[in-house]
């Protein structure tokens, strides 16, 4: 019995050091906090987690800071757990301090994204001391040189051929006295068709395009919530096109049903996904939002 106490305490240890093991872990660093105007910050984003691991979208200017370049991202497997590293070059040609905001990694965990937040980043940027500078000279006086009618002989070049250039197009609009006959194309009548027939076209299109074979799923899905917010405007005579998911789904539309309405907000919330979360659905997704969208009809 007096082995006991240690061997609970080897059980804890090795409950702790297992748990550390598959702990996942989400940060961004950058090398200084402080830096000059102009000068490149490098910010290293990581990510260690057991599941499939998506990078958030780095903008060109995060606060005010600007995007120089960014690396690939890396990845090393360990143990079971995947690590992740990307470095991310910014610059700032203000001074002052800039919070550089919080990074969003999401989590595939198999049913559904879980979110990670990295902590904000405070970087200072000031001015060089030009005082302490000792290359700098003061300015001297241009001496300026006489200069002759040799040194703008170019300038006589170019007058020259510029008057000859006008010459020649004075004499040929001069003698170009009669003008082409304007032969009028009679304007074809665009057949008008409803908002229906026009909705199955772009389904059919789309059901034959098949883009998720060309690992286009974003195009495939984007094409159908466009299609879809079109064939709203048409049908209902409301404007959506520039409305989000969450400001469709608020607004009353008095004719549609409330069925149709959930089949709209399905439609458009899985086109969300995968145009944000960079999500590719398998074929059987992709073909049964088209059959969603066909109910529509």
């Amino acid at each position: 019995m007096k082995y006991a106490k240690y061997i609970k305490y080897i059980l804890l240890i090795g409950i702790f050091v297992s748990q550390s093991a598959w702990a996942e872990n989400f940060s961004a660093t950058a090398d200084k906090s402080k830096a000059k105007i102009g000068e490149r910050v490098c910010v290293i984003l990581k990510a260690e987690a057991a599941g499939r691991v998506i990078f958030p979208e780095i903008a060109d200017s995060l606060s005010g800071c600007t995007l120089i370049s960014k690396s690939l991202v890396d990845t090393l497997r360990v143990a079971g757990k995947t690590s992740l590293s990307q470095k991310i070059y910014l610059t700032s040609f203000e001074s002052g301090a800039v919070q550089v905001p919080s990074f969003t990694f999401f989590v595939d965990n198999g049913n559904s994204l879980v979110p990670h937040y990295t902590k904000a980043i405070s970087i200072n940027f000031s001015a060089p001391d030009i005082a302490g500078m000792k290359d700098i000279k003061p300015a001297q006086n241009i001496i300026s040189e006489a200069k002759n009618w040799r040194d703008y002989w170019l300038w006589y070049v170019i007058g020259g051929g510029v008057i000859l250039v006008g010459f020649l197009i004075a004499n040929f609009i001069k003698r170009r006295k009669k003008k082409p006959v304007e032969i009028e194309v009679p304007k074809r009548e665009i057949p008008k068709i409803s908002p229906e027939e026009w909705l199955s076209c772009e389904i059919s299109s789309l059901r034959n395009r098949k883009l998720w074979l060309c690992d286009d799923h974003k195009s495939h899905f984007s094409s159908l919530a466009d299609a879809v917010k079109r064939y709203l405007e048409l049908k209902y005579n409301s404007e959506v096109m520039e409305l989000t998911t969450d400001e469709i789904k608020s607004k009353d539309f008095p004719a549609l049903e409330p069925a149709k309405k959930s089949l709209v907000i399905e439609i458009l919330s899985e086109a969300d996904l995968v145009k944000f979360a960079k999500l590719k659905p398998e074929e059987a997704v992709c073909l049964d939002v088209l059959n969603k969208a066909e109910q529509l009809i």
